[in-house]
């Protein structure tokens, strides 16, 4: 019979949020540099352990600056952060100051903006035609007057923030992908065809995405996947999501306790994981299904819908006039996510006839598209859907929980750094039959999956828009920052908080910016010599192809 998930391990320590009180910093100390950065909220991780484990003197006096999430879709923390840290000089090509810690090294804070995702990186430093001035964006204040004893700083009221046009952007995608459907709306589309004149581009590294599901719809795909053969359960069953269900008659009818074949009982470990092809998440993007009983199972010589009682965990009431509408828990345009998404499986904005994703909301007949600020908004719509639940309130006021006032089935688009202790209830799927592992990515299996991009203006040191000080000790932490996040050693650290019970998730870094791949794949070395680039412009649009750096390339 089936058996639930094993949690897996939480994520290293090192990921966690504030630290603890001990720290001898606090929101009243004057730093000796201040860099602004912005843009995707998946390079936060990344930022956060660059400056722990490579930037930082390890002195204890690092403090991590939180937002208290007020804004509408927003979780604790999601929307910025802030570090104030003492910088080892020596780690920093170029760094010359004599700051005011032990030894000259300076006290930094690092402020990251990640509110709005990929779009707040590029379009903030781009400006607008025709002058192409930077904007600035709102970034909290560090302040005792604005930040609590817990580390946590408000967004919103007088003195809560303060104006400053962004150091450095970081985005999910290259510059140019930010035009048509993955502007935000009601914003003016940024000059991208002023980025190579306006501004440095770093590749940082690749990152794999992936379509997840709320637990009782990834129990629904697996019951019918095992009824039409597509998954053979192993001798001892196939474990089933956090919540039971369902027909088990497709199951063994023996088993024991121990681990047995299946997502979630081991690393690498994806026999029972259900799987969507491309073209099915094109329609399920693209809005061309909106209803779930519109998906057809063949068991034996009969379909059945994926609604159909033996598939249903009988757990989903959330039907509304005899139909079981699709939801959505996606990013709102400007997230590097979804542009991501958007082109992977929609061609979009890639080619004129790309098909635009889906943006109605129609709880009645489908789709119903929740379109969320942060992953942390997708995690809250995926909970309300398993949990009938009403907490995730999209940029638009939608609360698909409130409307629906019962349980429903939901899938979204979320980077795979996320939920891999799987303490939320939503699951990965495969796509075309491949898990979204770091190791399928590089071997070129798996397709959902972008190289990001850190920018900053050319102009930084000479252009008359930036009239902070010491703009050369501030370039030359900014250009360390760029050039270290993408390092295998960092990039490897930092996915060993990523181990899904499909395997090891996270980030790549890139053959492209010289670093050697090796073959068989090993984590330890993540780099990838597939490339979205073509000579040496990066572009995401582009089919990936092999850089040609290595010797051997595995088929395997």
């Amino acid at each position: 019979m089936r058996k639930n998930h094993l949690s897996l391990a939480v994520t290293a320590a090192l990921l966690a949020g504030a630290q603890g009180a001990n720290a001898a910093y606090t929101s009243g100390t004057t730093p000796d540099l201040e860099i602004y950065i912005s843009g995707a909220s998946a390079q936060d991780k990344g930022i956060d352990l660059l400056i722990r484990n490579v930037l930082q003197v390890n002195d204890g006096n690092l403090v991590k600056f939180i937002d208290v999430g007020t804004a509408a879709g927003t979780q604790v923390g999601k929307a910025q952060t802030a570090w104030t840290f003492t910088l080892d000089k020596a780690k920093v090509t170029g760094l010359t100051i004599t700051g005011s810690a032990a030894g000259g090294n300076p006290i930094v804070t690092v402020h990251k903006y990640s509110s709005g995702g990929s779009f707040n990186g590029i379009g903030p430093l781009l400006g607008s035609n025709p002058s192409n001035v930077p904007t600035s964006l709102s970034y909290m204040a560090i302040s005792a007057a604005n930040c609590n004893a817990s580390f946590q700083c408000n967004t919103s009221g007088a003195g809560a923030t303060v104006s400053k046009i962004p150091d450095l952007g970081v985005a999910d995608v290259n510059t140019e992908m930010f035009q048509g459907l993955n502007v935000p709306t009601g914003t003016a589309v940024p000059p991208v065809a002023k980025a190579s004149t306006l501004l440095n581009e770093k590749e940082a590294a690749g990152v794999a995405f992936g379509i997840v599901v709320n637990n009782n719809l990834y129990n629904a795909l697996q019951d019918a996947q095992i009824a039409n053969g597509q998954i053979v359960p192993p001798a001892g069953g196939c474990p089933q999501a956090a919540q039971t269900g369902g027909n088990t008659s497709f199951l063994p009818a023996t088993g024991g306790t121990s681990p047995v074949s299946g997502y979630g009982t081991a690393v690498g470990d994806d026999t029972c994981m259900p799987s969507l092809s491309k073209a099915q998440v094109t329609a399920l993007l693209g809005g061309d299904i909106a209803s779930w009983e519109k998906i057809q199972v063949r068991v034996g010589a009969a379909n059945k819908p994926l609604t159909d009682a033996s598939f249903d965990p009988g757990v989903t009431s959330g039907i509304l006039g005899g139909v079981a509408p699709v939801v959505h828990c996606t990013r709102v345009a400007g997230s590097g996510t979804k542009a991501t998404a958007n082109a992977v499986f929609l061609n979009a904005p890639c080619t004129a006839n790309g098909e635009p994703p889906a943006t109605a909301y129609d709880v009645t007949n489908g789709p119903a598209v929740m379109q969320m600020s942060g992953s942390g908004g997708v995690e809250s719509c995926l909970s309300d859907a398993d949990n009938a639940t009403s907490t995730a309130t999209d940029v638009n006021l939608h609360n698909v929980g409130l409307d629906f006032g019962s349980k429903f089935w939901a899938f979204g688009i979320q980077s795979t750094e996320n939920n891999a202790a799987l303490t939320k209830p939503y699951r990965f799927v495969k796509i075309a039959g491949y898990a979204p592992t770091i190791k399928n990515t590089a071997e070129g299996k798996y397709i959902d999956w972008s190289e990001q991009a850190f920018v900053w203006r050319k102009d930084f040191s000479t252009g008359t828009w930036n009239t902070a000080a010491n703009k050369p000790q501030r370039l030359a932490v900014l250009t360390q920052i760029a050039n270290s996040t993408g390092s295998p050693s960092v990039v490897a650290s930092l996915n060993a908080g990523f181990n899904h019970g499909f395997g090891q998730a996270g980030l790549l870094a890139l053959a492209s910016n010289g670093f050697a791949q090796t073959i068989p794949f090993v984590a330890t070395n993540p780099v990838t010599a597939w490339t979205h680039k073509a000579g040496t412009v990066l572009d995401n649009c582009r089919a990936p192809t092999h850089n040609n750096t290595d010797q051997l390339w595995d088929l395997k």
